[in-house]
């Protein structure tokens, strides 16, 4: 936590509270301050409204600073601390069970304690809707139950802006498994028209629903991509890690639009390609 005013970056003292996050890189993991800035943009520029965050350089190190959003400036001007809890504490799971595999909560528990906190539910439930199938082909497989908040900002929560938002899946070394199951499989690959319909029907979206919302994203998410990469303003362009997010998204969403669309894609075996 650190506190940043436009300019400098410098530790809070005597508890005053911190304006941003700081996120060196990730030791073994390649690009990773690239991986995440680009996939917290890709959001920004989908409208998903996740944390603001911009990637830095210092000499030739780089890090992300990720502007916290459960702070207020009150009318003195002064920084204030705004209370939210992660999935697992408003659910009364341990962090050390964050993932599902480990007896952490599913998708639809946290469906379920997004529609019943938060006023109005309904736009709040697209909102975590969208991020699932966003995650799904971005290949994020460490979204799990600490990476969702509810934030108490005002008379009842709200879900909070998404964060720690990263392409585990470019990564060979990493688990190829995601932290929550579509229907009944963890391995995206795996997922097949069948398994999306069985999470929506678990997470309170009739078939047709969802159907149309996550070939929304699949249509639209490779071609935002790329020109995200294109747009000099960021300085993604070039670098090796976001091409093979990209070409992981195109995968994933050609993948996807097959198997939601085409009749005899149904048990379909093939193996996601690599990359």
């Amino acid at each position: 936590p650190v506190v940043f005013d436009g300019a400098r970056i410098g530790l809070p003292l005597n508890g005053t509270p911190s304006s941003h996050i700081l996120k060196p890189a990730i030791h073994a993991i390649e690009d990773s301050v690239i991986n995440e800035g680009f996939c917290m943009a890709l959001a920004e520029a989908m409208q998903l409204k996740p944390a603001k965050s911009k990637v830095h350089f210092v000499l030739d190190r780089s890090f992300l600073l990720v502007k916290r959003y459960d702070r207020l400036v009150d009318a003195q001007g002064q920084r204030q601390r705004v209370h939210q809890e992660d999935f697992c504490q408003a659910l009364g799971v341990v962090p050390e069970m964050k993932y599902q595999h480990e007896g952490g909560p599913d998708l639809t528990q946290c469906f379920d304690l997004v529609r019943s906190a938060t006023r109005p539910s309904a736009p709040q439930i697209l909102r975590l809707l969208d991020f699932c199938v966003f995650n799904a082909l971005i290949g994020n497989h460490d979204a799990h139950a600490k990476n969702f908040s509810l934030l108490y900002a005002g008379k009842a929560p709200v879900l909070a802006p998404f964060y720690d938002t990263l392409s585990t899946a470019v990564y060979p070394t990493l688990t190829p498994k995601m932290a929550m199951k579509i229907g009944s499989k963890y391995k995206f690959s795996e997922v097949e028209k069948r398994h999306w319909e069985q999470f929506a029907e678990g997470v309170g979206f009739t078939k047709a629903q969802a159907k149309r919302r996550i070939l929304e994203w699949a249509n639209s998410l490779p071609a935002t991509a790329r020109k995200l990469q294109s747009d000099t303003g960021h300085g993604f362009a070039g670098n090796a890690v976001v091409e093979r997010i990209i070409a992981l998204i195109e995968q994933r969403c050609a993948l996807t639009i097959r198997r939601l669309t085409d009749p005899t894609a149904e048990n379909d075996a093939a193996a996601e390609p690599s990359v």
